[in-house]
């Protein structure tokens, strides 16, 4: 066999190896099922549907998505792509929430992902990563914990909210839990929709 020839079936091995092994940009990731979101991707939480509707709602403005539709009686939210820098095709991603009532008096939530190629929904492609720190796992995991978060702490009742609105809060810590933007109109601890803020106020004159 001459050099030149072996030289050649070398680099044709290696190039083959390197497209088995998903490199030189070829597209990488698995398809994202059905099944796969019925298992992973729901849970079960012992609050009422409409509360964990207004948790979910929160959870997702605070995280940065902006809704696009919400029907509580459905129990639909649906939010608009929001724009992620992970390379390749995907430019940005979405949920579709559905909540409904479950046989103990709780919810069962499911949180449906979607990709997106600018304005192009291709979440029926080999796209998803599944395990790992940016993975679809890592992402359920987090919004769970945080509706969790949410549903865990009581409404202040009305001699509470008083106290604290008379005390200025401190500036939150970029790394501590995340907090619905203001023009939400929404409160972790409320648990609804247009309820009273804990907003520092001032001193009324005396």
């Amino acid at each position: 066999m001459s050099r030149n020839k072996w030289w050649g079936l070398a680099r044709a091995a290696a190039f083959a190896l390197v497209v088995a092994s998903g490199g030189v940009g070829c597209a990488s990731g698995q398809v994202l099922t059905q099944g796969e979101i019925g298992r992973k991707g729901s849970r079960s939480f012992a609050a009422p549907p409409t509360t964990v509707f207004y948790a979910a709602v929160g959870v997702l403005m605070a995280d940065g998505y902006e809704i696009a539709s919400e029907d509580p009686e459905q129990g639909i939210i649906v939010t608009k792509p929001m724009a992620v820098a992970e390379g390749g095709q995907v430019t940005a991603r979405a949920y579709r929430i559905t909540i409904v009532p479950d046989d103990h008096g709780g919810s069962r939530m499911i949180a449906a992902p979607l990709l997106y190629a600018g304005t192009r929904d291709i979440s029926d492609r080999e796209l998803w990563t599944l395990d790992g720190p940016r993975g679809e796992h890592a992402h359920w995991t987090e919004l769970f914990e945080d509706i969790d978060g949410v549903l865990v702490r009581p409404a202040p009742d009305a001699q509470e909210r008083e106290a604290l609105a008379k005390v200025a809060r401190s500036p939150l810590d970029p790394s501590g839990a995340k907090t619905p933007a203001p023009e939400a109109g929404f409160r972790p601890a409320t648990l609804g929709p247009g309820a009273p803020t804990t907003e520092a106020a001032p001193d009324s004159p005396k």
